[in-house]
């Protein structure tokens, strides 16, 4: 709610300070008092674009500041929060706009600095301006279908909209996602099915490497290895100097020594060991001998075996066999892997479509909700518009656009969705007899924006967020039956939101809860605008003065008084 507005050299308005309070605000005044000047000075602060044109001649920069009441706003305070603005314990936010010669024009919330389009976000929160002016909320789409939907009671259903569309988005990364990973490993399956077939064909087996190579080695060297096993035997076994024809000789001394001496009894015995070993060895080198052969053909299996080994460590970067069945193993389990992500992905796709059924089985019924809705406030708002003297038509717009590869799917068609669900909303007037229906936001003249926008905020006002509507020309070409229906539209309204209005009708004058008069006048040769809260005798004054000019009769102010329920 607007609790003050001071307005300092802006325009005619050379220091104004009001105090703003609940109820039904009237401002009245005669043409070119300056009532013009206030409303563009309430629409800075709502976000307007300024001009150095407005600075009151002979100053150098023009200042308005409003301060408003948030308490329970939360949405405000979330915004002001995540533009790192405090409001403190008084629920207060003071909005400043400073406009400068030098074009140097500033707003402040709270002594803080913000952009203008900061300001807009804010200011479209904390009051409507209804006029021939930019700053109506109700004219972006956004809006309107928030309060089709906050009307019909719907906001639950969005949510669980929004939820399901977020469900159904994440299903179609995860399908995209997997299928891409699916596609890179499908583009490698032949090249991972010809190397595992290359290997397993070849036969290998941990540890072949090693005994090729000891095997070729001891081919190699089947001549040495026969020229030492030979002397070895004839050393040993044959001969008449072989260690078998001494060791009797040997055993015999022994024997004789052993029999002198008790203490040589072991050797004794040791030369009788020797014996049987010479003969075991012996028998070792002699069938080992027997074994000794060159074989030129399994020396020729043996290094084509071994070239093929290298071959293959060559073009698989491997050290060894064994590192080249390990790589086997993984290319078996790559293989396994594509099998299983493809798995997968069918349960991935399934799961897509029933996210896509769930957010278009709840879409569809907000759908059919809205329509419900926007037929029950068709009907109410074009009710209010004939009792304000606008012979109009109203229509809400819920409309669907088709598309091949729509979200929603309904029947045989697929048509395109978000997060609040498959519907285009979109608020029609057609404010005179035999014109089309057009958006809202074009709808040309003041007093029949004013006037439906006050038609649309009497029949929504109890889920309008808004706290402060503005209306000004809300009188233009209404006779005083319709302003007397305009003004308790307006007293009605004000039950649960500040309403402002500037009007030249004594009808809606006099439905005021506080009543402020817009003059111009003359000081030490300066012209400038005052507004000054009237008690209420200067209220039957002033409501008689509309009626009836400059010249005030008894009858008028006694009509006045009747106005006010006096």
């Amino acid at each position: 709610m607007l609790q003050h507005l001071r307005i300092k050299n802006y325009a005619l308005l050379e220091d104004l300070n009001i105090d703003f309070s609940e109820g039904l605000t009237i401002l009245t005044g005669e043409t070119g008092a300056g009532k013009s000047i206030l409303i563009d000075a309430f629409g800075l602060l709502l976000g307007d674009r300024a001009s150095t044109e407005v600075i009151r001649t002979g100053a150098d920069s023009a200042r308005v500041e409003g301060v408003f009441d948030i308490f329970g706003r939360a949405d405000l305070r979330q915004i002001l929060e995540d533009t790192g603005i405090e409001t403190g314990e008084d629920h207060t936010v003071v909005i400043t706009r400073e406009i400068s010669k030098t074009g140097r024009n500033r707003c402040f919330i709270n002594g803080n600095p913000i952009t203008l389009n900061v300001l807009r976000a804010i200011g479209d929160r904390l009051a409507n301006l209804h006029s021939q002016h930019e700053h109506q909320s109700l004219f972006a789409v956004e809006i309107q279908r928030d309060y089709l939907d906050q009307f019909g009671h719907l906001m639950a259903l969005r949510e669980q909209v929004g939820i399901a569309y977020r469900a159904y988005q994440q299903a179609i990364r995860d399908v995209k996602q997997h299928q891409k990973r699916v596609e890179q490993m499908q583009s490698q399956i032949d090249i991972y099915e010809f190397q595992l077939n290359e290997i397993d064909n070849a036969g290998f087996y941990a540890g072949e490497e090693a005994e090729l190579v000891q095997e070729e080695q001891f081919l190699e060297n089947v001549e040495t290895l026969y020229e030492h096993a030979n002397n070895a035997y004839q050393t040993l076994y044959q001969g008449d100097g072989s260690l078998m024809n001494l060791a009797p000789t040997v055993h015999a001394a022994l024997e004789k020594i052993g029999a002198i001496d008790p203490n040589m009894q072991e050797a004794t015995e040791h030369a009788e060991s020797l014996t049987v070993l010479i003969e075991e060895l012996s028998l070792t080198l002699q069938k080992y001998l027997g074994k000794l052969e060159f074989d030129p053909q399994r020396m020729e299996e043996i290094r084509r075996r071994l070239a093929v080994i290298r071959g293959f460590k060559k073009r698989y970067r491997v050290s060894s066999v064994d590192e080249l069945l390990a790589y086997a193993d993984d290319l078996r389990e790559k293989l396994e892997n594509i099998e299983h992500n493809e798995d997968r992905l069918t349960e991935l796709q399934a799961a897509l479509t029933q996210a896509q059924k769930t957010y278009s089985a709840l879409a569809i019924e907000l759908s059919q909700k809205r329509q419900t809705t926007a037929e029950t406030i068709q009907t109410r708002v074009e009710t209010v518009l004939r009792e304000l003297g606008m012979n109009a038509r109203f229509q809400i717009n819920v409309s669907q656009e088709a598309q091949s590869s729509g979200a929603v799917i309904h029947g045989n068609q697929t048509f395109t969705g978000d997060a609040t669900g498959m519907d285009k909303i979109e608020f029609m007037l057609s404010a005179n007899v035999g014109e089309d229906l057009a958006p809202l936001a074009k709808v040309a003249s003041g007093g029949e924006i004013s006037r439906t926008m006050l038609a649309l905020k009497s029949v929504m006002a109890e889920i309008d967020p808004v706290p402060t509507f503005i209306f000004d020309e809300i009188d233009t070409g209404i006779s005083g039956r319709i302003g007397e229906v305009v003004g308790e539209k307006l007293k009605a309204l004000a039950t649960s939101h500040q309403v402002i209005c500037i009007t030249h009708l004594p009808q809606i004058a006099a439905k005021g809860t506080v009543h402020f008069s817009v003059q111009k006048i003359e000081s030490g040769g300066r012209t400038k605008t005052e507004i000054r809260r009237l008690n209420l005798e200067e209220r039957i004054e002033e409501i008689a003065k509309i009626m009836g000019g400059e010249t005030i009769r008894e009858v008028t102010r006694q009509h006045a008084r009747e106005l006010l329920g006096m």
